[in-house]
């Protein structure tokens, strides 16, 4: 749907329609306005922008778009979307704290600064933090009759929503030639107008230049090399009506994020942790099923941890990766692993795991030559890592597994191989593993030629902290914690010791 353009108001107001996004380019906006001033029935009016710009420089850069709008702004249609509605359960006389306990916040994406109308006392204000699905933080409310969150105050939650106008320089005047503001504020929205801060612009195609910083970028990874999109998700700040090509224009979900990728691309979608001053936090389900896509986070202060018992993880694709990020399961209530892979060449790193309702990670079906690296994985119900058949080629190194087997008697990694095709060719190296409630490594009968690598760690495991009943078990230099050893080089010595 084109732009709305209402000639009879002064300045004359442009509109961009709910159905065309939340976002628009000057490039467009200029087009859209050509458009309707070439219309027979438009002739009649003055012009109502003129632009100039993008001369073409050479090497893929042109020179700005600048658009200057003849006594006219542009607004983007006003938001009424209800998000949620209800009444007071428990009051707050600081009018600080709203809380309803037939509420559901998250569920229903009510995020900070969404607007909240008190219809009793007709007082406003907006949203600070959600805190759970019943309990809201608020700004004090104001503008009411006694300005306080009162048993019974029945509320409205309007979706306040973030517009973006880019590509350019924007600018309006008035018949009389003086500078006026280009925007016209609507109802809940929010205008972010990016300007150009130089006279120059890159093409749209992406440069030559740019294509080779990318590629040399993640050339220097060892696998996984995000070379196609990137899209930007943001719990606390995104909107699912912005297309995640930037942080700024972020999904609220990781699923509409996800949407936005091409299987096979290499697409990446970059995790945002912008809760400031205290962990992300996200109870969405994590499902990875277009292949040789990738979800990488900032670290352990972004968290996901479903408040149900579902998957958190779930890897279905061939040549996923996963990365940067703390899991947390339902230990004690739960009973699902808190990730689980069932593709090949899948790499998950720099991940902390904790308190899974079953394994920590599950590897299942095909996923063979899949990496473990630099993995903590705590406090599982059962094993941290089981590997089941047929797996092959999965390497797990450089990674901690510690007081694993909390339910029932079970190790840091546990390799089975019940039926043909054998689990064989699997490799831990570099690892350690410490008080878990079965072994260290438990690996089962009819696993072929498993590869127990150097500077692997054991101690206190209850049970010990190797069980080998495979087959051509290939077992390198390892070391206990109980034992004390002296390495002695270049006039250093390292003592491990309990």
């Amino acid at each position: 749907m084109a732009i709305v353009v209402d000639p009879s108001l002064d300045p004359r107001i442009v509109t961009v329609p709910i159905t065309d996004g939340v976002s628009i380019t000057i490039q467009s906006l200029h087009d859209q306005i050509r458009d309707w001033e070439d219309r027979q029935d438009s002739l009649a009016y003055p012009r109502l922008v003129l632009s100039s710009g993008k001369e073409d420089l050479g090497g893929g850069v042109a020179v700005g778009i600048t658009s200057t709008l003849q006594n006219t702004q542009v607004e983007f249609e006003g938001r009424t979307t209800v998000s949620q509605a209800g009444t007071v359960t428990t009051p707050d006389a600081a009018g600080e704290t709203l809380i309803d306990s037939g509420a559901t916040f998250e569920a229903n994406n009510v995020e900070r600064g969404d607007l909240i109308i008190n219809f009793t006392d007709l007082s406003l204000t907006v949203v600070v933090r959600v805190e759970s699905e019943q309990e809201l933080i608020t700004k004090p409310l104001l503008g009411g009759g006694d300005d306080q969150w009162d048993s019974s105050d029945v509320y409205r939650i309007y979706d306040v929503v973030r517009c973006n106008i880019s590509g350019g320089n924007l600018g309006a005047i008035d018949t009389a030639g003086d500078a006026i503001d280009p925007i016209s504020p609507t109802v809940n929205t929010q205008i972010v107008r990016a300007s150009s801060s130089s006279a120059t612009l890159l093409e749209a195609a992406e440069s030559t230049s740019d294509a080779n910083l990318k590629y040399l970028i993640e050339s220097q990874r060892p696998g996984h090399a995000a070379t196609g999109d990137i899209f930007y998700w943001s719990p606390t700040d995104g909107n699912d009506s912005n297309d995640g090509t930037t942080p700024a224009l972020a999904t609220l979900t990781f699923a509409a994020a996800y949407a936005l990728t091409a299987d096979s691309n290499n697409d990446v979608v970059m995790a945002i942790a912008d809760a400031i001053g205290t962990t992300t936090v996200v109870t969405e389900q994590i499902v990875l099923d277009k292949d040789f896509t990738y979800l990488r986070g900032p670290g352990e202060n972004f968290q996901i941890a479903p408040v149900t018992d579902v998957l958190p993880v779930s890897i279905t694709a061939q040549g996923a990766e996963f990365s940067g990020f703390r899991v947390v399961g339902l230990a004690g209530s739960g009973t699902t692993n808190a990730i689980t892979v069932s593709n090949r060449n899948v790499l998950l790193s720099s991940l902390l795991i904790e308190t899974a309702g079953d394994q920590g990670i599950e590897f299942n079906s095909d996923s063979s030559t899949s990496i473990v690296d630099t993995v903590v994985i705590n406090d599982s119900e059962s094993n941290g890592i089981l590997i089941n058949h047929p797996c092959k080629e999965i390497i797990v190194m450089n990674s901690k597994f510690d007081s694993n087997g909390q339910n029932v008697a079970s190790s840091g990694i546990q390799l089975l191989s019940n039926v043909a095709p054998t689990t064989r060719l699997n490799s831990i190296t570099g690892n350690q593993f410490t008080n878990n409630s079965a072994y260290g490594v438990d690996i089962g009968s009819g696993v072929v030629r498993t590869i127990l690598g150097q500077d692997n760690i054991f101690g206190e495991n209850t049970l010990g902290d190797i069980l080998d009943t495979g087959t051509a078990t290939i077992e390198q230099t390892w070391k206990t914690v109980e034992d004390t050893k002296l390495i002695v080089g270049d006039n250093q010595a390292l003592i491990l010791s309990g």
